[in-house]
């Protein structure tokens, strides 16, 4: 009775056989079969969706309160809580009592996990509590990376494959499996984009299906939430371009005239749900702020996002951009400079202050959008920072963070940080990264505490990092307590 259970959608009674196994009729859903425990899960992302993306607009802890509830029956509870494995997933009458392509029913379960990442510090549910939640993670997640229906879902191809790394690497992410989301990075570079899309940008394996169109945004789909799961990476995924130029980039620019237009679809039309399509599809939202695509934003924020068509609810699993998007990234577009003039001024000056994009500095506004908008401004155009000297630049509690990847002068400027409320105490105010690849520093052994020399040959001024796995420095008190983090040197 704990187990979750679903028949396969495309599966039919025999009409020369009525009492026997049924058979395919690939595309057309039978009604009859059995989907209450899907539409229960669907409702269960739902209501962790809205009230997480809730708390995020508010930080009111009656949201999480009220979620509370729905992640103890489903994870936690006894009487009531889903095993951790899908063995009677969409199963056949007179065939298979559960199958590995019932793993993409849990597709559902991504924000689920989302939602316990944006209230786990809310400090309304216990830490006891939330860990317990993402045991029930880990060990869904042991089990479709090991049981032979996972991996017949891993190594199934087209849009099941990929849906089954998104789903992995979104658990993954959560319970801090970092061998998984490395392993799901990799399948995404090596297998999912090369084999799957063609050069134009198209899904062959979807397009010969008997609904190109909408199996052609599910993928799309897929596998941008996929990438978005390493969007805050030094290097984000969605970057990664195959040495032939498959990239999630041009299977955007693929399918973005068809749904503007979706009577341009030059191959067949669906056999149902036509009408149906497209959404309001977060590959687009995830591409239109990774590519600063304006268009793919407008078009995204057109499209309809209040669906309720089973079958489109059923392949949107994607629904509330809060749980995916930090607020700093939903207002990627900062204000540029009024004038190309301006812009030319900067560049000649070789520096940009917080000021020039909005920054007050009297202790009381929060400026952090401001500083990171110049941030922005900065990297892009490789200039310097100069803090505008005797300001105080307030820092509120939101989860925020200004990337610094250009020489940054606070001078005698000074910040005031609230922490009396603050949203992710694990995020950093500002972080500094370079827009350099980094390399393995080879030749050298061991290092000795005092050492003055090391005997290697640098290509350029470089920042080292050395990592001492064998000696932990640990936290053992206060809000940042941890289980130990190996010690780090930098020079």
């Amino acid at each position: 009775m704990h187990d979750f259970y679903s028949e396969g959608d495309y599966w039919w009674p025999d009409p020369s056989n009525p009492s026997g196994p049924y058979i395919q009729r690939d595309g057309l859903t039978n009604p009859d079969n059995f989907t209450a425990h899907r539409e229960a899960m669907i409702r269960f992302s739902q209501i962790s969706g809205a009230l997480a993306s809730a708390y995020l607009v508010t930080n009111e802890a009656k949201y999480v309160q009220a979620l509370a509830p729905h992640l103890k029956a489903w994870l936690i509870d006894a009487e009531t809580k889903m095993n951790p494995s899908l063995l009677y997933a969409q199963a056949i009458k007179g065939k298979v009592t559960g199958r590995g392509i019932g793993i993409i029913d849990t597709i559902h379960l991504m924000e689920v996990a989302k939602a316990i990442e944006a209230v786990e510090n809310s400090g309304v549910i216990p830490k006891s509590e939330i860990q317990q939640m993402k045991e029930w993670f880990g060990a869904y997640l042991e089990w479709m990376t090991t049981h032979p229906y996972g991996i017949d879902e891993r190594d199934h191809g087209n849009n099941h494959s990929v849906c089954w790394a998104m789903q992995a690497a979104v658990f993954a992410k959560l319970v801090g499996n970092q061998e998984v989301l490395d392993f799901c990075k990799e399948m995404y570079k090596k297998v999912l984009l090369p084999d799957q899309m063609a050069p134009d940008g198209s899904f062959p394996l979807e397009l010969k299906r008997t609904k190109p169109y909408g199996y052609s945004l599910f993928t799309l789909d897929a596998m941008a939430t996929l990438c978005q799961v390493y969007a805050e990476e030094q290097e984000p995924l969605i970057q990664y371009q195959t040495a032939d130029g498959k990239s999630l980039e041009q299977g955007i620019t693929f399918l973005f005239p068809y749904i503007k237009d979706k009577n341009s679809w030059p191959f067949p039309q669906d056999v149902m749900f036509w009408e149906e399509w497209p959404v309001r599809h977060p590959f687009l939202l995830f591409g239109g702020m990774a590519f600063e695509k304006e268009n793919y934003l407008q078009l995204w924020n057109q499209l309809e996002a209040d669906f309720d068509t089973p079958e489109v609810v059923r392949n949107m699993p994607v629904r509330f951009p809060l749980l995916w998007v930090s607020k700093n990234k939903l207002n990627w577009k900062h204000p540029l400079p009024n004038s190309n003039e301006q812009l030319q001024q900067f560049i000649s000056e070789g520096f940009v202050s917080y000021k020039d994009f909005g920054a007050i500095g009297d202790g009381e506004t929060d400026d952090m959008d401001a500083i990171i908008a110049t941030h922005e401004f900065a990297n892009e155009h490789g200039l310097k920072i100069k803090a505008n000297d005797n300001s105080t630049y307030y820092v509120g509690g939101a989860d925020k963070t200004a990337i610094i990847q250009t020489d940054t002068d606070f001078g005698s400027a000074s910040f005031i940080i609230d922490d009396r409320s603050v949203q992710n105490r694990t995020a950093p105010i500002f972080l500094v990264s370079s827009k350099l690849q980094s390399y393995p520093l080879d030749g050298i052994s061991n290092l000795k505490r005092n050492q003055e020399k090391l005997e290697v040959k640098f290509p350029a001024p470089s920042l080292i990092t050395v990592t001492n796995s064998n000696k932990k420095q640990y936290i053992r008190f206060g809000l940042n307590q941890n289980n130990g983090a190996s010690q780090t040197d930098i020079f």
